[in-house]
């Protein structure tokens, strides 16, 4: 019976700490197509990107 608790308490250590840990991982979620949407470099990618397909497409 006494191993059967150290056993019960080991786990639940165990779990509590891995619960933890994986909580102060978690930083955040980003829209990565709205970001690089809004980045001004992007825009000016879209259009060289835009101009030199008018080029190869005449």
């Amino acid at each position: 019976m006494k191993q059967v608790k150290q056993i019960v308490v080991a786990l639940l250590l165990f779990v509590a700490t891995t619960s933890f840990v994986n909580a102060q991982s978690k930083v955040a979620h980003i829209d990565v197509t709205q970001l690089l949407s809004a980045m001004p470099e992007m825009k000016a990618a879209e259009a060289e990107l835009k101009k030199l397909q008018e080029t190869y497409n005449a």
